[in-house]
């Protein structure tokens, strides 16, 4: 057999056990959740203004619904600037505006919600559905953006991308001795990019 035929032949077993271990998983796990976001405002819409000035939604599907045939559309939705961030205006200086996506932390206890418009990275708890805190990113002459943020594999970092503002900033999570965490602080060491 030639190389080529070989290679070709282990990367299509690779990728057959990958699709075959990925699918088992998924399948074994039947308490889940599918958060959605969009970059709509909820909020300040008028006749004159109908787009609004800030604000959107978060849509929360629950496993035993989706599980259903035929699926069962019945999200629990929440207004980020109404149900999770209200004080926003008042603590960082501007409404929450425009969601752009939605990590988990590895442990599927909190996620990431990264606002796009307005620069603020929001932390929410997965199982109350509870805002823990709220951070914005660095405004530098450049702008500022929290355009995604990456939560590190062993769950210590929230990396966001300020991309209007060209830097990567941090935010760490804190944990007791028991792995359970305390806490999430604004690390203002930066990278410039």
């Amino acid at each position: 057999m030639n190389k080529f035929f070989i290679r070709y032949l282990l990367g299509f077993i690779l990728t057959l056990s990958l699709v075959v271990v990925g699918t088992i998983s998924y399948a074994s796990n039947s308490n889940y959740e599918i958060w959605m976001s969009d970059q709509g405002n909820t909020q300040g819409i008028t006749a004159t203004n109908p787009k609004g000035f800030y604000g959107g939604k978060v849509r929360i599907y629950n496993s035993k619904d989706l599980e259903e045939n035929p699926p069962i559309n019945n999200p629990l939705v929440l207004d980020v600037a109404t149900d999770l961030f209200l004080m926003a205006q008042q603590t960082t200086g501007d409404n929450v505006n425009r969601i752009h996506g939605i990590m988990p932390t590895p442990d599927d206890k909190y996620v990431t919600l990264n606002f796009v418009a307005s620069g603020h990275l929001g932390i929410v708890n997965s199982q109350t559905k509870k805002a823990i805190c709220l951070f914005r990113t660095t405004q530098t002459s450049t702008g500022r953006q929290n355009h995604m943020s990456l939560v590190t594999d062993d769950g210590s970092k929230i990396l966001l991308a300020n991309q209007s503002g060209k830097m990567l900033e941090r935010v760490d999570i804190a944990e007791n001795d028991k792995r359970k965490v305390i806490g999430f602080q604004y690390n203002s060491d930066r990278l410039s990019i």
